[in-house]
């Protein structure tokens, strides 16, 4: 719930709301515009941080990106790794291998798979700097995720805040309203539901709506982070392997 202080805040503003005459203009502008315009420092805040997710989610979502880059280098290596595999391999030389042995240029299936094992060294290696590349480029994302998840975060908590605050009012008002002994004339009453109550539900309901917008983002975040994460723990174990 509120804090005490959040709810002194709340009451002050309703006091301050019930205290308007229509008739003063001054007053009733700054009291509509102030209920059209409640959380909108926040709503700006919202779409802002939506805009600098965007880029590394784009990054990260096209093609795969780095994850699918690492993906395929451990794929890749992996087969490599297959196709050296010695106890695939028939090591052992039959009568028409013992025969061309003697041939000038062709070995025996051990120096064969000696000459093959040279060559697959290159691609191993550069398949390993892939891996290398990939998983710096995955840290570096996390990085720029975890700055967008603890703002969104510390925005979940003031648009929580700000949620409860316009609840508390809404319903304080409403009380007012309904009250026999609220004192309040007719006009005063049809610019409270009119001019105030309406516009300020209706902001409560755009901030409810950038709340879930907000969370989603910061899961999205969380999901892409641990997965990276995963990404980048294999890559460490296929190269210390």
């Amino acid at each position: 719930g509120l804090s005490t202080e959040a709810q002194d805040k709340v009451d002050q503003y309703v006091e301050r709301l019930m205290a308007i005459d229509p008739a003063n203009t001054a007053k009733t502008d700054g009291a509509r515009k102030g209920a059209r315009s409640f959380g909108t420092e926040l709503s700006q805040k919202v779409g802002e941080q939506s805009k600098l997710l965007q880029e590394p989610m784009r990054r990260i979502a096209k093609n795969g990106e780095n994850g699918d880059e690492v993906s395929k280098a451990l794929l890749a290596l992996q087969n490599k790794a297959e196709e050296l595999d010695p106890s695939k391999i028939n090591l052992e030389p039959g009568l028409v291998r013992r025969v061309l042995s003697k041939v000038p240029f062709i070995g025996s299936p051990v120096k064969n798979y000696m000459a093959k094992f040279q060559s697959a060294q290159s691609v191993i290696e550069g398949i390993e700097g892939s891996l290398r590349h990939g998983k710096q480029m995955l840290l570096e994302d996390n990085k720029t995720l975890e700055d967008d998840r603890i703002r969104m975060t510390a925005l979940e908590r003031s648009l929580q805040d700000a949620i409860m605050f316009g609840q508390a009012a809404d319903k304080q008002i409403e009380e007012r309203l309904n009250s026999q002994d609220g004192g309040l004339s007719q006009e005063q009453s049809r610019f409270l539901q009119e001019e105030v109550l309406f516009p300020l539900r209706q902001r409560i309901m755009d901030l409810q709506a950038q709340r879930a917008v907000n969370q989603q983002g910061a899961l999205s975040a969380v999901l892409l982070i641990q997965n990276n994460e995963r990404l980048a723990d294999n890559v460490d174990r296929t190269i210390n392997t």
